[in-house]
């Protein structure tokens, strides 16, 4: 990028502002780019920190010249990293517990094969985190990790935290599943454009989307106040995507 060999070249006398502007740039890929973007952008983070004013001038360190000079010698080699990771198709469901003195097993689909033994005795003297599995009781509870079951031949109703919603949307297009995703109006989000194209409309795999209603009826307050829905009702659009995946 052409602001970094600025940067660079006037290493003695460069404004706060200049180096903000190139890290900004940096993070705002952090997606393509990877762990990198904040790896190697501390120093920078640092030196522009260090001054009361951006457009203050500072003089670049060690290490945070080492770090413009790996983004010049190194972006273009890291520009086009995956985004997106497909969800792997769950084949076979099992289940397993452990007691004091034994342990079981078995699968689902496989017939219900079943394994079970007792544990020796230097085991029994061992804690039960070491005695592998600890279960425990949860009402209601389908499974531990919802991206493990399958999904198909459920009309499914999908309220994830913001930073999920790519991931269930992957699960839902590598399986083939439906579902009603519930998500907020955010059209700067990294995920945004897996529902919306360019031109605004919808991508194939969704039949229906509209706005739900912003009250006090609809909306409940949730456990953490800093979430979403925190306080109840949302400062911002919610809306409600029916997505079919054949």
């Amino acid at each position: 990028m052409m602001i970094l060999h600025n940067i660079e070249e006037s290493r003695c006398c460069i404004s706060a502002r200049e180096i903000a502007r190139a890290t900004g740039i940096i993070i705002s890929m952090g997606l393509a780019l990877g762990p990198v973007a904040r790896l190697f952008t501390r120093s920078l983070y640092a030196l522009q920190n260090s001054v009361p004013f951006l457009s203050c001038k500072v003089c670049l360190s060690e290490d945070s010249l080492n770090e413009v000079q790996f983004w010049i010698n190194n972006f273009s080699d890291l520009v086009g990293q995956p985004m997106w990771h497909s969800s792997p198709c769950i084949d076979v469901i099992s289940y397993s517990d452990a007691s004091s003195t034994g342990w079981g097993g078995y699968t689902v689909q496989l017939g219900q094969l079943v394994a079970r033994g007792d544990w020796v005795e230097e085991d029994r003297r061992q804690s039960s985190t070491y005695r592998e599995l600890k279960a425990w009781l949860c009402p209601g509870s389908e499974g531990v990790d919802s991206f493990t079951l399958d999904w198909r031949g459920e009309n499914n109703w999908l309220v994830p935290p913001v930073h999920l919603i790519s991931r269930v949307v992957r699960h839902m297009i590598y399986n083939k599943e439906s579902g009603t995703l519930i998500v907020p109006h955010w059209p700067s989000a990294p995920w945004w454009p897996l529902f919306f194209r360019d031109d605004g409309t919808t991508q194939d795999f969704i039949v229906g989307c509209m706005d739900i209603p912003i009250s006090a009826q609809t909306f409940l307050p949730g456990s953490a106040e800093g979430d979403l829905f925190g306080h109840g009702v949302p400062s911002c659009r919610i809306l409600a995507i029916r997505i079919v995946c054949q």
